[in-house]
């Protein structure tokens, strides 16, 4: 989803909600290694009230990851939340609707959970979208690189694996698209 937002101009900024889990480090060095706020509720409270103040904030994720109970903590709202499943070990899909909360002099989205979401970026943009690829860029090999695992590309090795991995599956889905948008321009011509 980062990289949806940041085609489209919009901030992200991470907030870990989970207050009886412990959070990875590696999770936050991950993204604010790569320019992304990243805020733990627990010690940063106060910030993360003054990035709703004021503001249009969207709320996303997957199911149970807290964005509801963020809602009524910075509102005093009582939306319905539940508990993790112990048995799936995630969320219960609890807001089955978006909806928009006057919070802060402000309005938050909340969101239903998701685990997937369809992107519409071109793989010739794709790449802009990782900030930690933009410093990494020109010193691939060969002019056009994909990098999807070219000799010679500057950012298989020197970005974590876990976004990577994330960008070779948002370009070839792009790939996939491209394809399908060639036929049916093809076969519209007939």
């Amino acid at each position: 989803i980062t990289a949806i937002a940041d085609f489209q101009n919009i901030p992200v900024c991470f907030i870990l909600t989970k207050t009886d889990i412990k959070t990875d480090p590696e999770f936050e060095n991950i993204y604010k290694n790569a320019g992304y706020l990243v805020l733990d509720k627990r010690k940063d409270f106060e910030k993360i009230k003054g990035l709703f103040k004021d503001k249009f904030c969207v709320l996303c994720g997957n199911s149970g990851v807290g964005k509801s109970t963020l809602i009524n903590e910075l509102s005093g709202l009582n939306l319905e939340t539940n508990e993790t499943s112990k048995a799936l070990g995630r969320g219960k899909h609890t807001t089955r609707v978006t909806e928009l909360y006057k919070v802060l002099d402000g309005l938050i989205c909340d969101t239903p959970g998701f685990s997937d979401i369809e992107s519409d970026i071109p793989k010739e943009q794709l790449q802009l979208c990782f900030p930690e690829f933009k410093d990494l860029i020109l010193k691939c090999k060969f002019t056009g690189c994909s990098h999807t695992g070219e000799t010679g590309c500057a950012i298989v090795g020197n970005v974590p694996l876990s976004r990577l991995e994330s960008y070779k599956e948002l370009y070839n889905e792009a790939k996939v698209r491209n394809k399908w948008d060639e036929l049916r321009s093809v076969s519209g011509k007939r």
